[in-house]
């Protein structure tokens, strides 16, 4: 029986996968030499196409290779770095800034703004960095009592140090900034003077932020580690976490839940349609205000990369939807990737971008076939007729299949994430599986709340947002409370490390060629079936980490 989750087209592949090849092979290659490669084979392949029929696999070489060199030149120029300042001494400077993103940790703290920001302007000597883009620390000393919010342009006097080129030649948060496309950092800044202060939009996100924190604090002051964990997960605070916290999640495997992206966008997106509908409106109207109320909550939050991949994801899909075009949640998982690499090449090299696009990938590729595939295999009750089923069957039934479709969902993503996590966060968690396969649904029903409380707190409902903050926290008391039993199990918890630094790069790239490879010849059982991408996953595991 042909399997429904199988078949779906994605044309835009032809786009995202040589591009993000390009934008890899300059990451890894000297500057300008993949470029000019590319461009070169290129021009080459262009002349022996004009010489022949365009319909010819020529044409596929020629798409391919020119999608490589834009992916390269968009690297380029987006890391825009300086030779003249590589490897060059850090100095002081007084710079001209324009805030943007702020890092979660530095919230905590009134006094110091931590995050990236801009150069919009330099003393003469240095007026050839106007327009890089660098982290920033800047302290405020007395006159000022605050720190310059995200929004603002200030001038302040600190230590200007470039960062390498390659990431492999830093340590783990110069590894981070280079990944960002930085090519300085800007730190033990003082605040000299604020120029021009943070903008209508940035002042009205920033009220609307403090809002939804006493909003989700409301009724939790006698459990402060259940409000923070509330906020964190749908505010993305996770500076917020106790130290313990942060280790109950890390080393079980949960930590994502805490990352705003596709969980909580497409719990909103999908509260929001629901209303839609609801109310009767025309689904054109519906897109709209979905994606203004999305894109809000994005800037609420501080635009974190995972959480703007989430909202074009989102979008993509949506949009195919309401436009009644022939899409699918893989065309526009792919659409949303390719928007994003053209918008920020950097992203690909991210441990969200990977994790995210890599989960959400398997999920479609494997999980959802695996899970069909097992419904197949193992149906219930299947010696009684459909026809003869009392109400008994019928929801056991149900429970037996989308028990079957979520474990299928699990292997999915346990395999990307047990590389990913891996790697960048250094534990190996053999109980994620398990512990995701019941937490997800668990984290859901917190966003769901959550997200009615505030709702209830904008109408002025103050009991009903009270009964939904104590509802969410008393999901996450009893989530911290498996946790705790969880930690106390032994070999639930691995410390490991890559045994190369580009063990993780080839790890997924090769799950990722298997996952598609797989999917277009519909999990065959005479090509190996569902096995090759775990076997794929578990000899990575054993050759490439080491436990420490």
């Amino acid at each position: 029986m042909r399997l429904r989750s199988l078949g779906h087209r994605a044309p835009l592949l032809w786009i995202a996968l040589p591009f993000a090849l390009g934008i890899a092979s300059a990451r890894a290659c000297p500057t300008g030499l993949s470029v000019g490669v590319g461009l070169v084979v290129a021009l080459a392949a262009s002349i022996v196409a004009a010489a022949r029929d365009w319909r010819t696999p020529i044409w596929a070489g020629l798409i391919t290779v020119a999608l490589g060199a834009a992916g390269a030149v968009a690297y380029e120029l987006r890391r825009d770095q300086l030779i003249a300042y590589t490897g060059l001494p850090a100095r002081e400077a007084t710079l001209t800034l324009q805030l943007g993103r702020e890092f979660g940790a530095s919230r905590a703290q009134t006094d110091r703004f931590g995050g990236l920001g801009r150069i919009v302007g330099a003393p003469p000597h240095l007026r050839d960095l106007v327009g890089q883009r660098l982290q920033v620390s800047v302290h405020a000393y007395p006159p000022f009592s605050t720190a310059p919010a995200r929004g603002a342009t200030i001038v302040a006097t600190g230590v200007l140090e470039p960062l390498p080129r390659r990431a492999g030649d830093a340590d783990t948060f110069d590894a981070y900034l280079v990944d960002l496309g930085l090519n300085f950092r800007f730190a033990r800044a003082s605040l000299e003077t604020v120029v021009d202060p943070p903008g209508l939009i940035d002042r009205c996100l920033a009220a609307t932020l403090a809002w939804c924190r006493t909003c989700l604090g409301t009724g939790l002051d006698h459990r402060p580690d259940l409000q923070a964990a509330l906020r964190a997960m749908l505010l993305g605070e996770r500076h917020e976490l106790s130290d313990t916290q942060e280790t109950l999640f890390l080393r079980s495997g949960t930590m994502h839940l805490f990352a705003i992206s596709g969980l909580h966008i497409g719990a909103l997106a999908l509260a929001l349609h629901t209303l839609g509908l609801l109310a009767r409106q025309p689904r054109p109207l519906i897109l709209a205000g979905s994606t203004t109320v999305l894109a809000i909550y994005v800037g609420v939050v501080g635009a974190p990369p995972s959480a703007v991949r989430a909202f074009l994801m989102v979008t993509c899909v949506q949009a195919a939807f309401v436009w009644r075009r022939p899409g699918n949640a893989l065309a526009g998982l792919v659409a949303s990737a390719v928007l994003v690499l053209m918008l920020d090449p950097m992203q690909l090299f991210g441990a969200g971008f990977q994790m995210s696009y890599g989960i959400v990938a398997a999920l479609l590729l494997l999980g959802l076939p695996l899970g069909d595939t097992w419904q197949q295999r193992w149906p219930a009750w299947p010696h009684l007729p459909p026809a003869t089923w009392h109400a008994g069957h019928r929801v056991s039934a149900a429970v037996w299949h989308g028990g079957l479709r979520a474990l299928g969902l699990a292997v999915a993503a346990t395999l990307v994430s047990s590389i990913s996590a891996s790697a960048f966060f250094g534990w190996f968690t053999p109980g994620a599986l398990l512990l995701n396969l019941a937490f997800i649904p668990l984290a859901t029903l917190v966003v769901f709340a959550g997200l009615a409380a505030l709702g209830c707190g904008a109408l002025g409902a103050t009991p009903l947002l009270v009964l939904f903050v104590r509802a969410a926290a008393l999901i996450i008391a009893s989530m911290q409370a498996v946790l705790v039993r969880y930690a106390g199990v032994p070999g639930m918890a691995w410390a490991v490390q890559p045994r190369w630094p580009s063990w993780s790069g080839w790890a997924l790239v090769g799950l990722m060629g298997l996952l598609l490879h797989g999917y277009a010849t519909k999990w065959e059982a005479k090509r190996g079936g569902f096995w090759p991408p775990v076997i794929w996953t578990v000899a990575m595991l054993v050759t490439g980490l080491k436990f420490v």
